[in-house]
């Protein structure tokens, strides 16, 4: 231990400025000879009184945490496995009990109005269980607690969450992705202002299952409304991304009789069907390439491009089982390719009461 001669606190022997008050705990080497022509009054004022400065801003920000005392800290956030780190049994009890308390009030309330509310109660929980990791940590080491301390841990925190964010979403080879859902038109499925989960890598190790929903770029196709004449209104449908369910794996026969579903002959049961099944055609037949897999488009986007005088519809996009209407490349659409997929959907994050998981059976 190295003992400050200022105030007298007790630093470990690799510290080089005493923790407490950033006094110099080694002999400070000779300074290099001034070069000539230089004011040293001036500049020792005015050079010195800057990096005063940002050595005071700096320290209240950093300080040299041992990385024991982080360990505990980041240990406490699970279960109050930093209290048994450090040792202390009977609170990591205590913390772990409140841990299972919270998630046995959360999970059956998760789709109430007011379970935000109780899940930012958790976190905050389980942030001073973090603190309290820490402070004791640091005693342990023989230093003494300052505000400080809490900071620049809880600053190392919410630093690593947030880059973990970010690269999670937007990195080369993106992790997951939280998407915001800007359309009505997926109702009651999803809903404008849903923020949907989706997981980036399920499909970097494995094959789509049938049930699964994908977030995912579809080609574009036509809609055309017979007119009797050559000016008859086409809408052309380009959406940039999103989501529909997998309904046929490489080489199955999906088909449609009188409003059901059948997968090679046998029945298709509900979670396997599409997204909108009342916004398609009763009777359909999909023959699936094998190295494509089945996902029928069954929405109609609210914005596209339309070619000719409006309709009745107002200009909107029309349905896609509309009397009259003729689909123009929206059969192949249908087949998907594996590098069309982004992501498989796992779950609506937000808002409380659309909260809800999407598991294949």
């Amino acid at each position: 231990m190295k003992i400050c001669p200022r105030c007298k606190f007790y630093n470990q022997d690799k510290n080089k400025r005493c923790l407490r008050c950033g006094w110099m705990l080694e002999p400070v080497k000779d300074l290099p000879p001034l070069k000539p022509g230089l004011d040293y009054k001036k500049s020792a004022g005015l050079i010195g009184s800057v990096k005063n400065l940002f050595h005071s801003v700096g320290r209240f920000f950093h300080s040299e945490i041992p990385e024991t005392s982080y360990l505990a800290a980041g240990l406490s956030l699970v279960f109050g496995l930093g209290q048994v780190y450090n040792h202390q049994y009977k609170k990591a009890f205590f913390f772990f009990s409140g841990y299972i308390i919270g998630l046995g009030i959360i999970i059956p309330t998760i789709t109430e109005p007011y379970s935000n509310l109780l899940i930012l109660l958790f976190i905050a929980y389980a942030l001073y269980t973090y603190n309290d990791g820490l402070v004791t940590a640091l005693k342990i080491n023989g230093q003494e607690w300052t505000l400080r301390y809490t900071l620049a841990a809880y600053s190392a925190l919410f630093f690593v969450l947030g880059m973990g964010t970010i690269i999670g979403q937007f990195a080369f080879v993106a992790l997951f992705k939280l998407v915001h859902v800007t359309q009505s038109t997926i109702q009651p499925f999803f809903y404008k202002g849903d923020i949907v989960y989706v997981d980036c890598l399920a499909y970097k190790f494995r094959k789509p299952h049938r049930g699964e929903i994908i977030f995912y770029t579809p080609e574009p196709f036509e809609i055309e409304i017979p007119s009797g004449g050559f000016d008859s209104p086409r809408y052309w449908i380009q959406e940039r991304r999103t989501f529909e369910r997998i309904m046929g794996l490489p080489g199955d026969v999906v088909e449609r009789k009188a409003g059901k579903f059948y997968v090679n002959g046998n029945p298709l049961p509900s979670w396997c069907q599409p997204l909108l099944p009342d916004n398609i055609f009763n009777d359909l037949r999909f023959v699936v390439p094998k190295d494509r897999f089945l996902a029928i488009f069954s929405h109609s986007p609210k914005e596209s491009e339309i070619f000719g005088p409006l309709t009745s519809w107002g200009g909107k996009t029309p349905p896609l089982n509309a009397p009259g209407v003729i689909l123009i490349g929206w059969d192949k659409i249908c087949y998907v390719q594996k590098k069309q997929m982004i992501g498989r959907v796992l779950f609506v994050i937000n808002p409380p009461p659309h909260r809800r998981f999407f598991l294949s059976q």
